[in-house]
């Protein structure tokens, strides 16, 4: 405790009792000593980059990301049609996908009504960059009209 600590307690003790404590407590240091979770195994959207160009796929899923990636790229073990927008696009351009640089995870949610609504989000911030090729499908369907709001320029 510096000068000024003690100052301010003398000025106080005739109202208050006052003690002093340390910040640095040892449940302090052991507050984050859980496992990290691989993000992997957690849910909420998601972006797919092409390794090959510049489309993306922005999803959702209640499942670990891990499991709906490998739906995405699960074509390539089996002789089948493409499961999304995103698959098909690797299939018809011949295009690859690397997890490593190609994944992103946009925001971690559990099964609730707020999942659809980040996705469309994401879904209108991506398409205002002229620069991205967006492969969903629903581009647009059932967006809450004060997202339409966020994006509007200015004029």
């Amino acid at each position: 405790m510096g000068p000024t600590s003690h100052r301010l307690a003398n000025l106080l003790k005739n109202y208050f009792k006052v003690s002093f404590r340390t910040a640095n407590t040892l449940g302090m240091a052991l507050i984050n000593n859980k496992d990290k979770i691989d993000i992997l195994n957690k849910s909420g959207v998601y972006q797919l980059n092409c390794a090959t160009c510049s489309a993306l796929y922005i999803g959702r899923t209640f499942r670990s990301f891990g499991i709906r990636i490998r739906e995405h790229t699960k074509f390539r073990n089996h002789l089948s049609t493409g499961f999304s927008q995103f698959s098909q696009h690797l299939l018809d351009e011949g295009h690859i996908f690397d997890l490593q640089t190609g994944f992103k995870a946009l925001h971690i949610l559990n099964k609730g009504p707020l999942l659809p609504h980040m996705e469309h989000l994401e879904i209108m911030r991506v398409q205002n960059d002229i620069n991205n090729i967006v492969v969903n499908s629903q581009l647009t369907s059932d967006v809450s009209p004060i997202f339409a709001v966020l994006f509007e320029n200015p004029s």
